[in-house]
């Protein structure tokens, strides 16, 4: 058996961290929900994407397209910048709408940086 480090969990470990750590600090205007449903969106996909992965990784009957490959890594990263985006928006003093807004909007923003960013390497044969 093979055991390697999953980088993209350990991100994960610590970016909730910081963000509970963020919630209890800023106790009195950081909304419950807003900490709780960021936190089960993020480790739901991190989780999910992982898994897909190893499954994927440990299947040697089945060639992963490289298409898939780089979508999967796409939503990871995406998930990344959207969670930190919404660590972010925990220090900003905004009204209830306000608020799902720019959750909203974060999590979209997030997850669009790496389809506009990330490419597939081109491959000379």
């Amino acid at each position: 058996m093979d055991i390697k480090v999953n980088i993209h969990g350990l991100i994960a470990m610590v970016l909730i961290a910081v963000m509970v750590i963020m919630a209890l600090i800023n106790r009195e205007t950081t909304p419950i929900l807003y900490v709780v449903v960021a936190v089960i969106l993020y480790l739901g996909t991190v989780v999910l994407i992982n898994n897909m992965r190893e499954t994927q990784a440990e299947d040697k009957r089945r060639i992963v397209a490289q298409a898939r490959q780089l979508l999967q890594i796409r939503v990871l990263y995406g998930s990344h910048i959207a969670f930190f985006l919404l660590i972010f928006g925990l220090f900003l003093s905004l009204d209830l709408l306000m608020q799902i807004v720019y959750f909203v909007g974060a999590i979209v923003f997030g997850m669009l940086i790496p389809f506009v960013v990330v490419t597939r390497a081109q491959v000379k044969q």
